[in-house]
């Protein structure tokens, strides 16, 4: 940084910033800004007891419209910036410069969302936007010190003389002890030592920053060229020293800050009000962090000598504004965003500011139901005082349930009716509804129908009021782009080249890449690219079906390789676009990116000349078609004819072996059936001989007994006659 040949004194410094601090867009807590802030702040906690204060006894419910609108709408817009990586690309200067200008886009998105928390810097600066009318992000370089532990052990003189000069290192304990040299028995010192190593980098930060902290000049038409604005914020004693040794003495005088106490903003911020002045004890005890409020401003003057007018920043700190530092940058480390713009002006309108009035109504609407409901649970008495005692009224005002009422007579307590006015407020509630979604673009569409909703409805119709709903979505995500996420991208893209100490190695779209800020171009242009158009997902996803069938179909007819019509980046384009449909970060882990052309490589032929190769590479292959053709054919023939001849020849093997077969059968049958019948004959012939010799034995037995009995009976008449 060059040196400054002021020709300011501090004192004059001191009186225009005084100046342009008093007379800036949100100075004080008593600004209208601040104001309309606090409210939409109040508003979105449920709080509205300064503007809609409820009487003892009646309800006190509060319609959150304004967090209900946020809270719906944030979702779908952050939806847009984290699901997609490229929504905002670096234009490169030439056709030479596209891969380096791919590359800082890389590593600008690398620094946003890796090297810091980019997801919650958008959320913290879109939601402010949304409810506090403007969203802020910061960006800067701040240095990061790491401190690693070293011990050295057996270090003679020298080497312990060179540790003690390494400006790096930090010796923290010394241990000296003496030795003999075992060559020479010379006498001799030697050191063991415990050292930190202390190493500093500047590191890129970006980060939301709370509206209240935000000064702008009045007749800023636009934040990046805006004459005066400033950041006030409270920063510890202890880090204002470090960053500022020389002004020690002046810190330590410094009175200490009140803005984190006495911020309005701030503290309506809290979701627990439990700031009563508890810090300020703590304050006394531990001085070295108490905070004391900082003021960086950034100004155009003509500080110097020439008389031209040059960006500065200047930190002051206290109410005396006493200045720290003097710095020329060459921008505002600042981007901004507002959900509405107001032409010509810095601050815009926020989306609370058109629900503030919808709360209020349906809040008086809600409450007027509940206290007549109230009302018709505790009717109001006609009370007769003839029929009254010295003890109704008491009895009366003693509500408890059950309770007894005593009276003279039966008949003196006649109910007031109460008139039900419910069937004429729901409509009127849910009429404001349809205001709310009107104007802030929140409807039931784009939060999820009810599934009879849209059973009953026409596809097409409810198409159609989806679409009318998120127009106003889509054109506010579209402003944050063109604001915040553009002016920021730029910012970071200038300050690393401005401010980045050496080159790193990081990892980009799946590989290691050496990256080198020092040496970037400058780069103003830049595309934004948002899913914003009318058509679905679905219907998305379905066209990049259909051009990749087409940009496949071209290839085929170009040889399967890149020609006029279709390349292989261009299919590699639709596969990255429908990666990015389903709601994939990348598309790296799926594709990788072709190479780029060879300069060098042939021209591609005419498409006339290819189309006249093709037709004759067709007739040729037909003419080959028919000669194949023809030739299988007589092959098949000849193969057909030598199948049927070896098929007769089986068929005559076959018959034979029949023949021989049927032949063997009747043999072996004839020989079975003549043993059977000698067996046969040779049986009957032993039998016959049998059954003889039997016959014969039973004649020669019976004779045998014949003669006995004659021979006895003889016998007997011989006996007798005698």
């Amino acid at each position: 940084m060059k040196p400054i040949n002021r020709a300011l004194d501090d004192g004059k410094i001191k009186a225009i910033l005084e100046a342009e601090r008093m007379a800036a867009l949100g100075a004080g807590s008593s600004s209208d800004l601040s104001a309309q802030r606090i409210k939409a702040l109040d508003y979105y906690m449920g709080d509205m007891s300064e503007t809609m204060p409820a009487e003892d006894g009646l309800s006190k419910a509060v319609s959150t419209d304004v967090q209900d609108t946020v809270e719906g709408i944030l979702p779908i817009i952050l939806d847009v910036f984290i699901s997609n990586d490229d929504v905002v690309t670096f234009n490169p200067h030439g056709p030479n410069d596209e891969a380096a200008a791919e590359q800082e886009t890389d590593y600008v998105n690398h620094v946003f969302y890796q090297k810091n928390n980019g997801f919650l810097t958008l959320y913290n600066a879109i939601k402010d936007g949304l409810l506090s009318k403007n969203g802020f992000v910061k960006w800067w370089m701040e240095p990061e010190e790491s401190r690693t532990r070293e011990r050295y052990e057996g270090l003679d003189e020298d080497s312990y003389a060179a540790l003690m000069a390494d400006d790096d290192v930090k010796v923290i304990d010394t241990e000296q002890y003496s030795y003999a040299d075992p060559v020479t028995q010379q006498p001799g010192t030697c050191y063991n030592a415990v050292a930190e190593r202390v190493s500093t980098k500047m590191r890129p930060r970006i980060a939301a920053v709370p509206p209240e902290e935000i000064l702008i000049s009045k007749s800023a038409h636009n934040l990046p060229n805006a004459p005066y604005m400033a950041h006030i914020q409270p920063k510890a004693q202890a880090d204002l020293i470090a960053l500022f040794p020389e002004y020690e003495e002046e810190i330590r005088n410094a009175p200490a800050s009140s803005t984190a106490l006495d911020n309005q903003e701030a503290n309506n911020r809290q979701s627990v009000q439990d700031h009563d002045g508890i810090d300020a004890p703590a304050a006394e005890v531990n001085k070295d962090m108490r905070l004391i409020e900082v003021a960086e401003h950034y100004i155009r003057l003509p500080l110097e000598k020439d008389k031209v007018a040059r960006r500065y920043k200047i930190t002051t700190i206290g109410t005396k504004h006493t200045i720290l530092d003097v710095e020329e940058v060459t921008a505002w480390p600042f981007a901004t965003a507002t959900p509405i713009i107001m032409p010509h002006r810095v601050i815009g309108r926020s989306v609370a500011d058109l629900t503030m009035d919808i709360q209020e109504i349906k809040t008086s609407l809600l409450r007027a139901t509940l206290n007549n409901a109230y009302y018709a649970n505790n009717q109001r008495l006609e009370v007769s005082e003839t029929h009254a005692s010295e003890n109704t009224l008491d009895d009366i005002l003693n509500n408890r349930v059950g309770g007894i009422i005593r009276t003279k007579m039966p008949g003196g307590l006649n109910p007031v009716p109460t008139q039900s006015i419910g069937n004429w407020v729901a409509p009127i509630i849910e009429y404001m509804d349809g205001v709310r979604e009107t104007r802030t673009g929140v409807s039931k569409s784009n939060q999820g129908l009810d599934a009879d909703a849209l059973a009953h409805s026409r596809t097409g119709a409810v198409t159609r009021l989806m679409d009318a709903a998120e127009m106003r979505i889509k054109l506010i995500a579209r402003i944050i782009a063109e604001t915040l996420i553009v002016d920021m991208f730029r910012g970071l893209h200038q300050m690393l080249q401005e401010y980045s100490e050496e080159s790193e190695v990081v990892k980009l779209r799946g590989g290691w890449t050496p990256v080198a800020p020092r040496e970037w171009a400058k780069r103003d242009h830049m595309t934004v690219s948002l899913p914003l158009g009318g058509a679905s997902k679905q219907m998305l996803m379905g066209f990049f079906e259909k051009l990749l069938q087409g940009q496949q179909q071209v290839i085929q007819f170009q040889g399967g390789a890149d020609g006029p019509l279709v390349t292989m980046e261009n299919i590699y384009n639709t596969f990255k676009q429908t990666v990015k449909l389903a709601g994939l970060k990348s598309v790296d882990p799926f594709f990788t990116k072709p190479p780029p052309p060879n300069p060098n490589a042939p021209k591609p032929p005419n498409p006339e000349m290819v189309k006249a190769q093709a037709q004759a590479q067709a007739t040729q292959q037909k003419t080959q078609a028919q000669s194949q053709a023809a030739q299988a054919k007589a092959q098949s023939d000849q193969q057909n004819d030598a199948a049927r001849l070896h098929a007769d020849l089986q068929a005559e093997e076959v018959k034979a072996q029949f023949a021989r077969q049927r032949e063997q059968d009747e043999f072996q049958h004839k020989a079975a059936l003549d043993q059977m019948k000698f067996d046969h004959d040779t049986q009957m012939g032993r039998m016959k001989a049998e059954n003889e010799m039997a016959i014969a034995q039973f004649k020669a037995r019976n004779e045998a007994a014949l003669n006995a009995q004659q021979a006895e009976l003889q016998a007997k008449q011989g006996v007798g006659t005698i």
